[in-house]
């Protein structure tokens, strides 16, 4: 879709992926039976293991592979430049054109736009981390190598989470204010945050594996399911489990379910969400995610961009600052099905379930549903399986 930019000594990266979002089958409960027609397309821009980095990777003790870091500061970049679009536009998200979407890249491909802020991350995750260490200096690190290996392992999910939540309090409590800090410059603003948003699997299931402040901050997503342990991606979940939490920042940190997202999404402002391109659908457009991809972090998001026959097409962009791709059916499936969503299909049963709602039995419109599938439509069957 984009002109490939010549590198600059490998500090600049030129490839690209894109794949149908047809293509990628995703599997959790949340998947929609029919996703909306459209394109998920991955751009790499800074090479997060080039040289230029190390320097800034060794004065803070941060782990060699920064994807954490660079992912908040590509998000953060990202939140100011499509709100500044939008503005521009006098708040309608028009589609996004090949020269628009080259422009946004040219900022993330920029050292200079992205290391400040890179810089600024790596900083604070490094002093966190530094004071949990001496607060527990006799206890879990009383060896050099012990400390070391902490203070250089990769960045966690309650990390990037931490990041933000006082990255986003600092911004709204120097709202309208003139003096800016080392965290309120024109890096974004309070209203910016308000789309940018961490995508990340439900890892509860992955709590006897966890160790210090993780295993203490994996308790509060215990609500969200996964009674069996494993593997986040590949554990079996049991029913009303989710696989994936959706963390908001602003107004105030919220962790929700997928469908609790797109609840909270409707009910606020233009709340059918923007004119989709697919008959019938909904999209909530310019929607930043930070994406656990399980391994790796990327920033992406939503828009609908105008390809080069003049088409439009909903699209999430994924910036990745690594050399492979990370489209999957995972979180960039599950981030493109936010943002485009499809219209709902009509219940086969809507009449029986009105019926027996009718006759006072308390159950929701799913399990009602659920029965009378089950009973083949009969309500005599579908009501005494409810109530047994």
């Amino acid at each position: 879709m984009i002109a490939n930019l010549t590198p600059q000594e490998g500090v600049v990266m030129a490839k690209t992926y894109e794949t149908q979002r047809e293509a990628l089958k995703r599997k959790d409960r949340h998947a929609p039976s029919k996703p909306v027609t459209g394109l998920v397309q991955q751009i790499n821009t800074l090479n997060q293991f080039h040289s230029t980095f190390r320097p800034m990777i060794s004065k803070y003790k941060f782990p060699s592979a920064a994807c954490g870091a660079f992912s908040i500061a590509n998000s953060i970049l990202l939140a100011k430049l499509l709100s500044e679009r939008r503005k521009k536009a006098k708040g309608v998200d028009k589609a996004m054109s090949a020269e628009e979407l080259e422009a946004i890249v040219a900022v993330l491909r920029s050292p200079a736009k992205v290391t400040p802020l890179v810089e600024r991350v790596m900083k604070k995750i490094s002093e966190d981390r530094a004071k949990y260490v001496a607060k527990h200096k006799k206890t879990a690190f009383t060896s050099k190598k012990a400390e070391d290996k902490y203070m250089q392992d990769w960045v966690a999910n309650y990390e990037i989470s931490d990041w933000f939540i006082k990255f986003s309090s600092s911004l709204l409590k120097k709202e309208g204010s003139d003096t800016a800090t080392d965290d309120t410059d024109d890096a974004c603003s309070a209203a910016d945050m308000t789309n940018v948003h961490f995508l990340r699997y439900n890892q509860w299931p992955e709590r006897n594996g966890s160790t210090f402040e993780e295993k203490e901050r994996l308790v509060e997503e215990k609500v969200f399911g996964g009674e069996k342990t494993g593997d986040k991606v590949k554990v079996e979940l049991e029913e009303g489990a989710s696989r994936f939490i959706v963390e908001s920042f602003v107004p105030e940190r919220k962790l929700r379910r997928p469908e609790e997202w797109l609840a909270m999404k409707s009910e606020g402002k233009g709340k059918e969400g923007a004119k989709s391109p697919a008959e019938g659908a909904r999209s909530h457009l310019s929607e930043v995610f930070l994406l656990d991809v399980n391994g790796h972090f990327v920033t992406s998001f939503s828009c609908h961009l105008e390809k080069k026959d003049k088409s439009i097409t909903p699209c999430l962009v994924v910036i990745n600052t690594t050399g492979a791709s990370y489209i999957s059916p995972g979180a960039p499936a599950a981030a493109y099905d936010l943002s485009f969503i499809s219209p709902a299909p009509a219940n086969p049963f809507a009449e029986g379930v009105e019926q027996i709602k009718a006759m006072g039995i308390q159950k929701t419109d799913q399990e009602i549903s659920r029965a009378l599938l089950s009973a083949d439509g009969d309500i005599s069957t579908a009501v005494a399986m409810l109530l047994s």
